[in-house]
């Protein structure tokens, strides 16, 4: 019985030990938060559309394609954001604009009237995932944090 009672002290550390990893994890949205460049993606991206930058705030989220923000599309969501395991699911409102044309010259009208509200993101570190669908099969797109002064983290 002693071995039984020693086994179930240790089962019962290890599951509190586990719930607790998994209430921390569950906790660290601020992970998602920061300033993103685009690096890399599983899908091909023009050349004109790789110097997509995120700006994601705990309300917000910004968008650019370039620089500078008057000549290439941007825009600014309001935002909420869930944790479905290790993926973020952001919900976006509908997004004010700056009437530019994207990278691939569609008209900012047009973007909007096929304008998806959901967004699937995963952190790793200092990269940023964003899938195209709800996971990785449709293809994604890879950022890079930025660092506070500007300059791209290596």
């Amino acid at each position: 019985m002693k071995l039984n009672a020693g086994y179930m002290a240790l089962f019962s550390v290890c599951m509190l030990m586990g719930a607790s990893q998994a209430a921390e994890q569950a906790l660290k949205p601020n992970a998602v938060f920061g300033e993103w460049q685009l690096v890399g993606a599983s899908v091909n991206v023009p050349p004109a559309c790789r110097h997509s930058r995120l700006s994601i705030n705990p309300d917000s989220v910004d968008i650019s394609t370039g620089q500078p923000l008057d000549s290439q599309f941007s825009f600014h969501s309001r935002m909420s954001l869930q944790q479905a395991g290790n993926v973020y699911v952001l919900h976006l409102s509908q997004p004010v604009h700056n009437n530019q044309p994207d990278c691939q010259g569609n008209a900012a009208r047009d973007i909007m009237k096929h304008f998806n509200d959901t967004r699937y993101l995963q952190v790793n570190g200092d990269r940023l995932y964003h899938y195209l669908g709800p996971d990785s099969s449709a293809g994604y797109l890879r950022y890079q944090r930025v660092g506070v002064s500007g300059a791209r983290a290596q």
